[in-house]
C-alpha cells in the first residue's frame, strides 16, 4: 500500500524495494486480502491495477491453509502478535522468506518472532 500511497518516505522506500532486481518477492492470500478488496469496493481502479501488477510479479503466493492458520495462532499466542500480522508472519515462515518488510513500527511484537527477520520501512 505504501508504494501506491502513504507518507513520502514510506512511499519512496516501498518503491525502491519493489524495484530491487536482487529481491524475489513472495506474498500470501492474506496480503491480497489487505490490498485488493477496499480499493475494489470503492471503485479505485488505478489502485486495484497497481496492486494486481505488483502481486503478479511475485515469485510465489502462499495459499491459505490450515497449517498456516495454526502456525499463526501459535505465533499470536507465543509472541502477542495481532491476528492479521500473525497470518503474514506465518505465511512468510511457510514460504521460508528471508525477510518480512512492513510499515509497522519495529517495536511491534512481530519483530520478536524467532526465525524471521522483520524490517520496517517507517521513517525513524
Amino acid at each position: 500500500m505504501a508504494a501506491f500511497q502513504g507518507n513520502q518516505e514510506c512511499h519512496e522506500a516501498a518503491k525502491r524495494l519493489l524495484a530491487d532486481v536482487n529481491r524475489e518477492l513472495v506474498g500470501s492470500q492474506y496480503l491480497i486480502l489487505e490490498l485488493i478488496p477496499k480499493p475494489t469496493f470503492n471503485k479505485r481502479q488505478e489502485e486495484v491495477d497497481f496492486m494486481a501488477a505488483i502481486l503478479g510479479s511475485f515469485a510465489e503466493i502462499a495459499q491459505s491453509t490450515p497449517e498456516i492458520t495454526t502456525r499463526a495462532i501459535n505465533v499470536a499466542c507465543d509472541c502477542d502478535v495481532a491476528g492479521i500480522d500473525a497470518l503474514h508472519v506465518a505465511a512468510a515462515l511457510h514460504l521460508q522468506a528471508q525477510e518480512l518488510v512492513t510499515t509497522e513500527a519495529d517495536t511491534k511484537p512481530m519483530f520478536r518472532v524467532p526465525g524471521l527477520k522483520c524490517t520496517s520501512i517507517l521513517p525513524k
